[in-house]
């Protein structure tokens, strides 16, 4: 039987407590993640002949003797090597756009494919002397605390009007749904451009605009001059810069508008703007 010194001692006992895991960085050679016949990163699957001479799947593929290594020459053939797959499946990397704010980890084989895709990658400020630099969502919050530019909230889908004075020609367009940005900006012989603001076009979605100004009615006749247009929203990973350019039709969405289509003594630009994602 257990005496009550003996059950207060067995109470009393506690485990020791569990070493806190301490994370550690590790440097490990860049070459030893490529493909020797490509200098591709390794992806699986991964084969290697006997002796260790490694080949991607994609090389070896293309190999005319898969029997006899295309370094060494010795005969087996290839097999392969699960080990090193699973090492490079878990070997991962942070977007090198993480000081823009991107949070993706991805693996090293997959950086490629990510990165021109990346909805962070930086765009920097059109302002003259300026030298800001960040993802699309940082330059337009520059843009508008910085440098004042106008903002409208928009849903996609739906028409929106906007007002342009001529001592003010671009403005901000800032998508409910997703915080997507897009710029219309009036060029110097009243063309519009709208481009959607960010450094990698294949990043997606990707969208159509139609974008139409009106003029005040004709004394005459009553009517409303109207000039419209409609088709696919460029990106630009400069805001405003396809409008101050003499190619701003080759890269932006351009709509020349004529002098006697302005407004009152500021020269107001009358625009009717709806943005829609592109079917695909």
């Amino acid at each position: 039987m257990e005496t009550g010194e003996q059950k207060n001692s067995k109470k009393a006992r506690v485990d020791p407590p569990v070493a806190p895991l301490v994370p550690c960085m590790v440097s490990i050679d860049k070459a030893k993640f490529q493909c020797p016949v490509c200098t591709h990163p390794l992806k699986p699957p991964i084969f290697q002949c006997a002796a260790g001479h490694l080949a991607c799947g994609a090389c070896h593929g293309q190999l005319a003797d898969k029997e006899r290594c295309y370094r060494c020459a010795q005969s087996g053939g290839y097999s392969r090597n699960f080990p090193l797959e699973d090492v490079v499946r878990s070997t991962r990397a942070m977007c090198p756009y993480v000081v823009f704010g991107c949070p993706s980890s991805v693996p090293l084989y997959e950086m490629g494919d990510h990165q021109p895709k990346c909805p962070h990658a930086p765009c920097r400020c059109p302002e003259p002397g300026c030298a800001f630099f960040g993802s699309p969502a940082w330059l337009s919050y520059h843009l508008r605390a910085t440098h004042s530019w106008p903002v409208n909230i928009i849903d996609c889908g739906k028409a929106c009007q906007l007002q342009l004075p001529a001592s003010k020609p671009r403005c901000l367009l800032v998508a409910m749904e997703d915080g997507r940005v897009f710029v219309v900006s009036v060029g110097a012989h009243r063309g519009v451009s709208l481009v959607s603001l960010r450094a990698n076009a294949a990043a997606g979605p990707h969208y159509t605009c139609k974008m139409s100004a009106s003029g005040s009615a004709a004394a005459a006749s009553g009517k409303v001059p109207n000039v419209s247009v409609e088709m696919e929203v460029p990106s630009s990973a400069v805001a405003g810069e396809a409008a101050a350019t003499d190619t701003e039709a080759k890269v932006a969405a351009a709509l020349l508008v004529p002098r006697k289509m302005l407004h009152g003594p500021s020269k107001e630009l009358h625009l009717n703007v709806r943005i829609d994602k592109a079917q695909t």
